[in-house]
C-alpha cells in the first residue's frame, strides 16, 4: 500500500472528503468547514493523507503561524478518519507532517491537545509552557493582545 501527503490547496478534488473527515470528528457547518480549509497556503498548508491506490482520503493535519516564533509551527486538526484508525496511520500521518514542516523550514511543532497526551509523548513530544497562535486566522490580526487559554500544549524538535 502507498500513502501520499498532499497539500490541499493543490488538489481540491479531495476537498469535500476533508470535510467529511473533519466533521465527523468536529461538527460544524460545511461553508464554515470549506471557508476554513481554503485557507490553505504553501507556508500554512492544511494537508491531506491519502491512499493513492484508491484515492481515498484518510487523515487530515493543518499547519498554522506561531506568533513570535518564524521556525516554528502549529499542527492543529489532526484526524484520522474513524474506520481507518488503530492501523498505525496517526504515527505515518504525524512522521509524514512532520518531515513536511521540515521541508517548510520549520524547527519545531507545537500541538494541543485534550485526550491524545501519552499518544503524543511516544511520538517524542513534551510539555511545554503556553504559547500563541491564532491558526489560520492569524492574519486578521495586525497587533493583538494576547491571553494565551488554559490547555496543555505539547511541542516537539523535528530533525530527520
Amino acid at each position: 500500500m502507498s500513502y501520499q501527503l498532499i497539500p490541499l490547496h493543490k488538489n481540491l478534488k479531495f476537498l469535500d472528503q476533508c470535510i467529511g473527515v473533519l466533521n465527523d470528528e468536529w461538527p460544524r457547518s460545511r461553508e464554515a468547514r470549506r471557508a476554513s480549509l481554503l485557507k490553505s497556503y504553501d507556508k500554512y498548508p492544511s494537508l491531506v493523507l491519502v491512499h493513492v491506490e484508491s484515492n481515498a482520503l484518510l487523515g487530515h493535519a493543518r499547519l498554522s503561524p506561531v506568533e513570535g516564533q518564524k521556525d516554528a509551527s502549529f499542527l492543529e486538526a489532526v484526524v484520522v478518519a474513524r474506520l481507518c484508525r488503530g492501523r498505525g496511520l496517526g504515527r505515518m500521518l504525524m512522521e509524514m507532517t512532520e518531515n513536511y514542516a521540515l521541508s517548510l523550514g520549520y524547527q519545531k511543532i507545537f500541538l494541543s491537545t485534550h485526550d491524545k497526551e501519552e499518544f503524543y509523548a511516544h511520538l517524542g513530544y513534551q510539555r511545554c509552557p503556553p504559547i500563541v497562535s491564532f491558526g489560520v486566522h492569524s492574519n486578521l490580526l495586525s497587533n493583538p493582545m494576547v491571553v494565551p487559554l488554559q490547555r496543555r500544549y505539547l511541542s516537539c524538535l523535528i530533525s530527520r
